[in-house]
């Protein structure tokens, strides 16, 4: 090989830039024979083998979140479809306007069929299993004092009875106050409700989470 083949040959291969992962272009965002500098973009890369969703985590569940948690998703554009990814980076401030704290979930693209701007419903598995108390968040009313429910006692009347709420699963919620686990509470007409009232009741069974 002559020095002039050498010379091309080298500067070939420092022209060669190889991506950090695999996926496809995107975006190019330079021209055949344009002059770059260290440091400016070449072209947008999006990673076809995982993905990243950005979620914004409320302060007040943020400290429940812990790194290498799973956590469920479902995709408007894969009705039926539920996949599992794992959190993978936390921030360490919140958004100064809605008090909320980016995390950053890693999921698998499934060969494409997970694709960049789709529309994300994200739940996090908690980080240690834990007994609750759950209730049809049809039976909440909220009122001045705050979240009641109204739960059927002897004789057909029902007692309103003040609960605090945690966590939400589906058509339930975690409660806990003076209920009690098997307790009925009224989940049609409860708007309308005042302590003591009586009814008639017609029991139904709602399909646990």
């Amino acid at each position: 090989m002559g020095v002039i083949d050498a010379e091309l040959d080298l500067s070939i291969r420092q022209s060669v830039i190889k991506a950090p992962f695999g996926g496809g272009v995107n975006a190019k965002l330079t021209e055949v024979g344009q002059w770059v500098r260290l440091g400016d973009p070449l072209v947008e890369i999006i990673a076809t083998d995982e993905l990243e969703i950005n979620v914004d985590v409320p302060e007040v569940h943020f400290s429940k979140i812990r790194l290498n948690q799973t956590a469920e998703i479902r995709f408007e554009a894969l009705p039926g479809v539920k996949l599992h990814g794992t959190v993978h980076a936390l921030s360490s401030s919140a958004d100064p306007e809605d008090r909320t704290f980016p995390v950053k979930v890693s999921v698998a693209a499934r060969n494409g069929q997970v694709r960049p701007g789709m529309v994300a419903e994200v739940t996090f598995a908690p980080s240690r299993p834990r007994d609750v108390l759950i209730a049809p968040k049809d039976a909440l009313v909220e009122r001045d004092t705050g979240w009641t429910v109204f739960v059927s006692g002897a004789g057909g009347t029902v007692k309103q009875t003040p609960v605090r709420l945690g966590e939400s699963v589906d058509a339930w919620t975690e409660v806990s106050g003076e209920v009690s686990a098997g307790d009925q509470v009224v989940i049609l007409g409860n708007e309308r409700l005042r302590d003591g009232q009586s009814v008639d009741p017609q029991f139904r069974e709602l399909p646990k989470p």
